[in-house]
């Protein structure tokens, strides 16, 4: 039997939709990460710093703190800065936009467009902390 993937990664998912960002960690757990999830940008911000996960899932639009600033305080960061983000947002985003994002100043490591795939999650996600 395969070793699960995610084995002793811990990935912090942000997202105002409860609904979703249960299904996001139901499915990494069963690929046997340690998930932990916020609802809003601020709150998330201090569960990184006192979790210092391996990898962040960030909506872009949340309450209060959008995932814009969350990421350019994460960046800001000295411990946090170097943990892989993964945004995610329902807007439509083009190829050379994405692209756009995956530079500074926000460099996001990975772009999921909702609705996304479990599979593509997983890919992503697997990938990221490999």
């Amino acid at each position: 039997m395969a070793e699960p993937s995610g084995l002793n990664k811990t990935v912090l998912v942000v997202e105002d939709d409860e609904p979703l960002r249960e299904v996001i960690a139901d499915t990494l757990e069963k690929e046997g990460f340690r998930v932990l999830s916020a609802g809003d940008g601020l709150s998330a911000l201090s569960l990184a710093k006192d979790i210092k996960p391996d990898l962040i899932i960030l909506d872009l639009i949340l309450p209060g703190m959008s995932g814009w600033n969350f990421r350019m305080k994460q960046r800001g960061d000295r411990v946090l800065r170097a943990v892989p983000v993964v945004a995610m947002s329902g807007w439509f985003f083009s190829e050379p936009r994405v692209a756009q994002l995956k530079q500074e100043p926000f460099a996001f490591d990975g772009f999921l467009l909702k609705p996304f795939s479990l599979d593509a999650l997983l890919q992503t996600v697997k990938h990221l902390v490999a």
